[in-house]
């Protein structure tokens, strides 16, 4: 990620450039979940992007309504938590983009 509001997929092997992605706010984090390809990135419009690293095509998009202080994945890539500044910590299923739990002020 980067200051310019890309994402940049990398070839670390052969050293070359995949694939840039630019995103409509500036980052502040990014997690990327090695076994399912899904790269998660929060930008400061309190927004969550979730981005396929094989097709580059983002695949969904989660509201959160303060700045965005910490994130991970589980391990199948199917949960997806945030933590906000309020405390609040919220878990999202990925595939069926919904929201199914909410932790008040953790």
């Amino acid at each position: 990620m980067s200051a310019d509001q890309t994402i940049h997929i990398w070839d670390l092997i052969e050293r070359t450039l995949l694939h840039s992605i630019t995103l409509p706010a500036l980052p502040c984090q990014a997690i990327f979940s090695r076994s399912t390809g899904l790269i998660a990135v929060a930008t400061v419009d309190h927004s969550v992007r979730i981005y396929d690293s094989q097709t580059f095509s983002l695949i969904r998009r989660f509201e959160i309504t303060h700045d965005i202080t910490a994130m991970n994945m589980n391990e199948a890539g199917r949960w997806l938590l945030v933590a906000d500044d309020s405390g609040d910590v919220r878990v999202f299923d990925v595939p069926n983009s919904s929201l199914i739990l909410t932790c008040d002020h953790v």
